[in-house]
């Protein structure tokens, strides 16, 4: 008996002593101030009996600072209060419970897995005892906080922000305050962000437009906006002062390693139909994200956004295909992998019409085209990048990069130009009416009429290698960069031009074809090394001498034939463009070589420069820290170009030395008062040699209305360029202001000077140096809160420009040249954002832009305003209604039929079933129905005004299915 019960109290001991233990942890925060609970109980009870299994109190994390020699330290109540504790795997089924005193408990039912040795249970939000008023049975309860500082971190909470599910993460960006999005750079309080990561990583290798496009909003957790370390720092552990100002995103715990995928079909009138695919997967260590695209309604598709919106609206008809894949992969600090590859194929029709007009005196020139264009374009691109390290030791990485560019494009051009002598009725019909009645019109007035259709075919191959080391010499960085560029581009042109005049000058039909052909390669080499010269509690440095050298070859083959000499062949056809891409047959090339307009060449440049980077912190001040940062370098530049033309040749060369300083003082406060302001002040001069082709004594009439001549006397020129940048904000009530300032003066510009013939309407190029080039551009803004919960921002701005050249442009060799062109603009802003509830999100934006443009005999006035609005409604019953709207006036154009409002108005109503993973959407696009879309650019010799179709008014029925792995294996645990 008493062998009996030893065996089995034996097997007992052993089985419990054999069985793992498993630790969980997580965080506990107050959702709505976003601070930690310190102290807070955090219990595990057996699910069957619940007895209690372990018990913890969840801790804030400790900072300790060191100043002067002295250590002080205090609890970080911006980060969650963490918690750990084992419990036995024996057990399947535990309850979790979390409490705090005046703080509603949280209860969370976990399933053990026996296999993993570590559970995160996540973030866990208790919020406080809600207290309730019966005073006209109102309830009153608290707003999430949308930002707050940690440090000298910017932090967003990404749950305070109205996000629909199916939008991307540039719908949060758009809506953080103080945040815009322009020309795919993130700008915060006015400064661009340098890199968008994640988690610390920088997944998307840079391509932020991606970044923001493919990650849905709705597993964002916060939005950092800091000054992060860059590689050599981490690579030495010290600061080499190479921070990067970043936008990092951290997902919620509950998301990583989450597989997130998206299905979506859409059909529509006008033809229209579409559809995607979307699969990713996110976790500290890797991301794998593969998408594809095919549709006919626009460029590029934004991939989560709700009725697929876009702020900007395409031109023509557009058709797209692409699939693309991108893995990244970080295990440790020691290996690194990145790749991307994608394929694209766009077609594109287009219908455009352009009025130009070119500053003259005493008359200007005007002239007007209408313009179709087909565009088939194919791109492939593959890239991968391996970097390997060992702290304080060593880092190496390897890139590599290959595009492949497959370009057809065909287009109809039909152009008219005359002298605008006074306002005359016809001055304003459209190109057709003219062409059609250009018979009855002065010949004073009128110059020619030009019939051009062209058909274009190129193939490009680009590879890019590189190899960056970094050795650690003495606790400091030893850096050599190797990049390799070549390129291959082989280009077919064909060229039907019927240049009429209404005037006794001689006519010009030509039908042309040109096979053109050119090899480059570029070689970048870089050597330097970082010493570390001071290091205590009131400044430190970094001197960096470097070494570097550049290296470019190229040679082309540029050979011109006249098809219209074969006159027999010729006659049969018509000048369309349905008769391009045809060649004679038999001995064509003897016969239409055309020897004076073809040329070959062979290019060589060379660039050395060797100079010393410093880098000097002052740490130890009251308010601030100050930094100060100098790039002097001496460089010597060499050119070499052998061309032949028209059975001559040319030899030239040039070199020239010069002196490239970079200066910057940065000033930062430490954020301990009121105000936390920030200055930037930069000085930049750098050199360019002229090209060589334009300086060759030789004359181009392969146009016969643009000629090119060279100028043997053109010098480099030197451009001065200085910039301010003051930014301040008060961190307690949210107030944002900046003031941004920048000033360039070209000397010895290199600018396009034109000698104009009143006679046959064309104009002599010919490259000339000035010293009358000036720009100078401001911006300043402020943006703050409207009320004290954050839930609406307003931002005002107001920018500035001023730029002034010299006039180039003659109307004879004997003419005198004009005086100045200035151009001068200014553009007040104003946004609005807001949020009603966790429902209901809009924004509302205004801006007019004032521009001027001064000219010896005239002034010309501009003003165009535009009005832009979007909500997103959160409705019962899952319904969510999103809409925009957008109205540009324009005012002061020549062409008076742009001189009026053009509106367009989208909107979308979408339903969601099956918990959400399938929604129905109705889009209307162009509810307005909008003609064109307007374009307008204005330079030192003349004006453009342009504007095409876009896409006609549809009804669009949508259907997407969405699911991420991680919310359907909690359902089944449940």
């Amino acid at each position: 008996m008493y062998k009996i019960l030893f065996i089995l109290l034996s097997f007992t001991f052993f089985s419990v002593s054999s069985a793992q233990n498993i630790v969980l942890t997580g965080e506990v925060i107050n959702p709505i101030t976003n601070e930690g609970l310190h102290e807070a109980t955090v219990k595990v009870l057996n699910a069957a009996n619940d007895s209690v299994l372990a018990s913890t109190k969840a801790k804030l994390n400790m900072i300790v600072e060191e100043r002067n020699g002295n250590s002080t330290g205090y609890l970080d109540k911006n980060s969650g209060a963490v918690f750990k504790l084992k419990i036995s795997s024996s057990f399947q089924d535990v309850v979790l419970i979390v409490s705090a005193s005046g703080y509603d408990s949280v209860k969370k039912n976990i399933h053990i897995d026996s296999e993993k040795k570590r559970i995160d249970v996540g973030t866990i939000n208790l919020l406080p005892v809600m207290k309730q008023r019966n005073l006209n049975e109102a309830t009153v309860t608290a707003t999430k906080i949308k930002m707050y500082y940690k440090g000298d971190t910017l932090v967003y909470n990404a749950d305070a922000f109205n996000i629909l599910k199916n939008e991307s993460l540039r719908k949060l960006v758009q809506q953080l305050p103080n945040t815009k999005i322009e020309e795919g750079v993130i700008y915060v309080n006015g400064k661009a962000i340098e890199s968008l990561l994640f988690s610390g990583k920088d997944f998307f290798n840079g391509n932020i437009d991606a970044a923001l496009d493919r990650l849905p909003a709705y597993i964002v957790s916060k939005v950092k906006i800091y000054d992060k370390q860059g590689e050599l720092s981490e690579l030495t552990g010290r600061d080499m002062h190479d921070k990067q100002y970043v936008m990092d995103v951290h997902l919620k715990r509950e998301y990583l390693g989450t597989w997130m995928a998206k299905l979506e079909a859409d059909v529509a009138t006008e033809k229209l139909w579409g559809g995607q695919g979307f699969l990713m997967r996110m976790d500290d260590r890797q991301m794998l994200s593969i998408d594809a695209d095919v549709n006919n309604f626009n460029e590029e598709r934004k991939m989560v956004d709700i009725g697929n919106m876009v702020n900007s609206y395409p031109t023509g008809r557009h058709k797209n295909k692409v699939a693309n894949i991108e893995y990244y992969f970080e295990p440790n600090n020691t290996w690194r992998f990145s790749s991307n590859a994608f394929v694209q194929q766009k077609e594109q029709k287009t219908h455009s019409w352009t009025n130009t007009e070119t500053f003259l005196a005493p008359d200007n020139l005007m002239t007007k085209s209408k313009t179709f264009v087909s565009d088939k374009n194919t791109r492939v691109n593959a890239y991968a990048a391996l970097r390997a390290r060992q702290t304080k030791k060593w880092q190496s990485e390897l890139k590599f990069d290959f595009t492949f560019d497959n370009m057809r494009n065909a287009q109809d051009a039909l152009t008219l130009a005359f002298w605008k002598r006074g306002d005359q009725d016809w001055h304003a019909w459209e190109v057709d009416s003219i062409w059609n009645n250009v018979t009855r019109l002065s010949s004073d007035d009128m110059l020619y009429t030009l019939l051009n259709p062209t058909l274009q075919k190129q193939k490009t191959f680009t590879y890019k290698p590189e190899w960056k080391t970094s050795l650690i010499l003495g606790s400091n960085p030893f850096n050599i960069d190797l990049q390799v560029n070549h390129n291959n581009v082989q280009n077919d042109l064909y060229n039907n031009y019927k240049l009429d005049y209404l005037s006794t000058q001689d006519n010009d039909h030509r039908r042309i074809y040109n096979n053109h052909t050119e090899h480059n390669t570029t070689v970048d080499a870089t050597i330097d090394y970082g010493y570390k010269y001071f290091k205590n509690d009131k400044y430190d440095g970094v001197l960096t001498p470097y070494v570097a050298f550049n290296h470019t070859y190229g040679n082309l083959s540029h050979p011109y034939y006249r098809l219209e000499r074969m006159q027999e062949w010729s006659d049969a056809l018509d000048w369309t463009k349905g008769s391009l891409g045809i060649l004679p047959d038999g001995e064509w090339q003897a016969i239409c070589f055309d020897n004076e307009n073809s040329y070959y060449s062979k290019e060589k440049k060379q660039t050395g420069s060797v100079g010393m980077r410093l880098s000097h912190k002052l740490t130890g001040l009251k308010r601030g820290n100050i930094q100060f940062d100098a790039d002097l370098g001496a460089v010597l530049q060499y050119k070499h170009l052998d061309y032949q033309r028209n059975e001559q040749s040319y030899d030239i060369d040039r070199h020239a030395y010069s002196f490239r300083p970079t200066l910057t003082m940065e000033y930062r406060s430490n954020g301990k008062h009121k105000w936390s302001p920030e200055l930037r002040l930069n000085y930049t001069g750098k050199q360019q040699l002229p090209n060589l082709l334009n300086m060759l004594q030789i004359e181009d009439y392969a146009d016969p209305l643009n000629l090119f001549r060279g100028n043997a006397s053109l010098q480099g020129e030197y451009a001065h360029r200085l910039a301010l940048r003051y930014g301040m904000s008060q961190r307690k009530t949210r107030h944002d202001m900046y003031i941004s300032l920048q000033y360039t003066r070209t000397h010895n510009n290199i600018v396009a000077s034109s000698i104009y013939n009143t006679e046959n309407g064309g104009r002599i190029y010919e490259m000339v140096n000035t010293n009358r080039t000036h720009e100078a551009n401001g911006d300043v803004g402020y943006s703050l809160p409207l009320d004290k919960n954050q839930r609406f921002y307003i931002t005002l701005s107001v920018r500035g420009n001023y730029r002034q050249n010299a006039d180039m442009s003659q109307l004879s060799a004997a003419t005198e040249k004009g005086g100045l062109l200035q151009q001068y603009g200014v553009t007040p802003n104003a946004t609005l954002r807001g949020t009603v509830g966790n429902k209901f999100r809009f924004s509302s934006r205004w801006n007019t832009a004032f521009s001027t443009i001064k000219q010896s005999s005239m002034n010309t006035h501009y003003r165009e305003t535009r009005l832009a609005a979007d909500f997103s409604w959160d409705l019962p019953w899952k319904l969510q209604l999103a809409s925009d709207f957008c109205a540009n006036i324009y005012n002061g154009f020549a062409d008076a039929s742009i001189n009026k409002a053009h509106c367009q108005w989208n909107a979308s109503l979408a339903r969601r079933f099956l918990s959400d993973q399938l929604s129905v959407k109705l889009i209307a696009n162009g509810i307005l129905t909008p003609k064109n879309n307007i374009y307008s650019s204005i330079n030192a010799t003349s004006r453009v005004e342009s504007y095409t179709d876009i896409l006609p008014r549809y009804f669009m029925l949508s259907v997407v299915y969405s699911l991420d792995w991680t919310q359907k294996s909690k359902r089944n645990t449940k």
